[in-house]
């Protein structure tokens, strides 16, 4: 189990790399670790569309951009 708080960067590496879909176990440490928090729901979301979760990928999804608007790109 994760002791601390994971950084930022560990997270985005997590979610956007290949790591979440090698290392499910360790996403769900940061999961257990922070439930709330987005990076790790980003992770998370990554997991379920690899996983073809796509309904629970875009509710994750939601609830990142709901937390961190400035996260996505303006259209």
């Amino acid at each position: 189990m994760i002791a601390h708080r994971a950084t930022r960067e560990q997270l985005f590496v997590l979610a956007l790399g290949d790591l979440a879909r090698e290392n499910p176990d360790l996403l769900q440490e940061f999961r257990n670790a922070a439930p709330q928090d987005p990076a790790v729901k980003l992770g998370l979301a990554a997991e379920a569309l690899n996983n073809q979760e796509y309904a629970e990928a875009n509710k994750l999804l939601d609830e990142v951009i709901g937390a961190r608007p400035a996260w996505i790109e303006p259209h």
